[in-house]
């Protein structure tokens, strides 16, 4: 699938062992309704995927449903950064800016998780209002900030990838929507609903060690992020950030109390990620 090749690209998958096998605790939020079957059993706990929440998603989340009848070549061409096709097609047919995949995730979420941040802002462009997932993602902090006045329960909502807005916006390194949904209320330890179980911390970790903000975990933390929190791996946000190699995000959860002695389903301590990973500068701060 093309959200599980990304993050094989981007390492967070071995790409040895495939999408739907062991995730690395570096792996992201990307794409966690791997299979129609994972996405139906999210439906039926009463997220908002389900039909019993149709009036609310149309009301609240402004989630737009795909009139377009076949985008499969306009999806193939956002997924393979061809940014003149897509601007061509949706020229043609404005309607495919609203278009979602397979999975339901719109257009513009798949750019972005897709790496694609040019093509996603042309989608957003011509699509219309954002749901609170895209604008979370995109940091359209104007567009947040009416959605939760207008609604509150938004923001702890579950996207149809199991993410909440809080989760997609600290995994896009989105500092001021983190702020905003932290500050109206955001839950900061919801685990995702898919089989990563991220917390917001997972997935403000989950990337390149440059490209962490450190705001981002500093802020979570101090709006009660649960630290030990444990991925569906077992791993916590500390294995992360040992994973990727910050060092001033292991410090930061070690002050406020990570257990470096927690162990991953695998039985990896932090330190033993940090080992592996030859990430030594975070190796030494556990040893």
């Amino acid at each position: 699938m093309a959200i599980a090749a990304a993050m094989i690209r981007t390492h967070w998958i071995d790409p040895r062992i495939g999408a739907k096998a062991r995730i690395n605790p570096g792996c992201s939020p990307p794409r966690v309704a791997m299979s129609r079957t994972m996405g139906a059993r999210v439906a039926r706990r009463g997220d908002l995927n389900g039909g019993a929440a149709a009036t609310m998603v149309g009301r609240c989340l402004r989630l737009r449903p795909s009139r377009v009848p076949d985008a499969t070549a306009f999806l193939t061409a956002i997924k393979s950064g061809q940014r003149d096709a897509v601007r061509a097609a949706i020229d043609r047919d404005p309607r495919l800016a609203t278009s979602r995949d397979e999975q339901g995730l719109s257009a513009t979420l798949l750019a972005l998780y897709q790496s694609q941040p040019e093509i996603a802002a042309d989608l957003a462009a011509r699509a219309g209002e954002l749901d609170v997932f895209e604008a979370s993602a995109m940091g359209r902090d104007e567009r947040v900030r009416w959605l939760v006045s207008h609604d509150s329960s938004v923001m702890n909502a579950y996207g149809v990838d199991g993410f909440t807005a809080l989760g997609l916006a600290a995994f896009f390194k989105r500092a001021d929507i983190v702020q905003t949904l932290l500050a109206a209320g955001a839950d900061a330890s919801a685990a995702s609903r898919n089989a990563f179980r991220f917390t917001p911390l997972h997935s403000a970790l989950a990337t390149n060690a440059g490209a962490v903000d450190i705001r981002i975990v500093r802020a979570l933390i101090d709006a009660g992020a649960d630290v030990n929190a444990r991925s569906g791996q077992g791993t916590t946000a500390l294995h992360t950030a040992a994973y990727v190699g910050h060092v001033e995000a292991a410090r930061c959860l070690l002050d406020q109390g990570a257990d470096a002695t927690i162990r991953s389903s695998e039985g990896k301590t932090a330190l033993d990620v940090a080992r592996e990973r030859g990430n030594e500068a975070v190796a030494r701060l556990l040893a």
